[in-house]
């Protein structure tokens, strides 16, 4: 059983992957601010989850978010009209869009890091010392992915190094490829590195590049769940209609009425022309004048900006 976790300012959202019959559960509970871990267990026996059937589990959170961008209270952001002033066409909500960053967690893979400083100018390092460092820190990296479970054909490893020009203070990681510290590589790997600095200064120089840091990320890769669909509609969303509403538009000071939608009721292929609210138990979707709501195959929800 894997499990994420993501406690919010208001809510605790909980996602079950069952990798048995690679079906997801995602339940809603109230945070409890005085003591987050038990809202965090409530959402397990909610999802009739005990901490013995756990092998994997994930934590995030967005109240440390949450204060650092909210000052007198969270601002709505309306993904339609964030769409439009950007010059974006469409706009994608994914199903449980208030669960989508704890679903996001148990797509990550299990990633280690690790990192040996050999500071040396890097037209003159030893390959063979070079090597060899690199060599110990991916052992250290299939060590901690064993203890972690991954067999040896979920493993990867991804090796860079910290370059910086001689005398300087900040460094540039740029990928390695460990078997290879020959001198035609070390001139690629020069070569790689002035185009990184432009890249991310904006300029390169003629002085000697040196080696500050060898790095190695060993990645132990996790089978991706298996995504539920939905039931194909007709192209209608007749059975999804809950009536109207009058909304107030600020801008013109005046009131439009827009159709109201269940989104649990829609399915894939129907298609809302806005003005439209879409309403469901954790968000609200608000489908403008001269926008176009349709529903994909997994339930994802693609505003088509202007196209109305």
């Amino acid at each position: 059983m894997r499990i994420a976790v993501d406690v919010g300012g208001t809510f605790t959202d909980v996602i079950v992957l069952d990798e048995a019959s690679q079906t997801l559960r995602l339940e809603k509970v109230e945070t409890t601010p005085h003591d987050p871990a038990t809202g965090v267990l409530q959402g397990f026996h909610k999802a009739n989850t005990t901490l013995g059937a756990i092998n994997y589990f994930v934590h995030g959170t967005t109240l440390g978010l949450n204060a650092l961008l909210t000052r007198r209270g969270a601002k709505v952001a309306i993904v339609a009209n964030v769409a439009r002033e950007l010059g974006v066409p469409q706009a994608i909500v994914p199903p449980g869009p208030a669960n989508f960053s704890a679903l996001g967690m148990l797509m990550v893979d299990v990633v280690h890091d690790f990192a040996q400083t050999h500071v040396v100018e890097l037209h003159s390092a030893d390959g063979a010392i070079l090597k060899a460092l690199a060599t110990d820190l991916i052992e250290k990296g299939q060590a901690a992915l064993a203890r972690d479970g991954f067999e040896s054909h979920n493993r990867t490893f991804a090796c860079s190094a910290d370059l910086r020009y001689q005398g300087q203070e900040h460094t540039v990681n740029v990928p390695i490829v460990t078997s290879e510290f020959t001198a035609e590589a070390v001139v690629r790997l020069t070569e790689d590195f002035n185009a990184a600095h432009m890249t991310q200064y904006g300029h390169c120089m003629d002085d000697p590049v040196e080696i500050v840091t060898l790095r190695v990320s060993a990645v132990g890769v996790l089978p991706r769940p298996q995504l539920p669909t939905i039931a194909q509609g007709t192209g209608r969303a007749h059975a999804a209609h809950k009536g109207t509403r009058t909304v107030y538009q600020a801008v013109r000071d005046g009131y439009d009425k827009y159709g109201v939608y269940e989104r649990g009721r829609l399915l894939a292929g129907d298609r809302v022309d806005g003005p439209a609210i879409i309403e469901e138990p954790s968000s609200t979707t608000v489908v403008q004048a001269g926008d176009v709501l349709t529903v994909g195959k997994y339930g994802e929800l693609v505003i088509h900006i202007g196209e109305g």
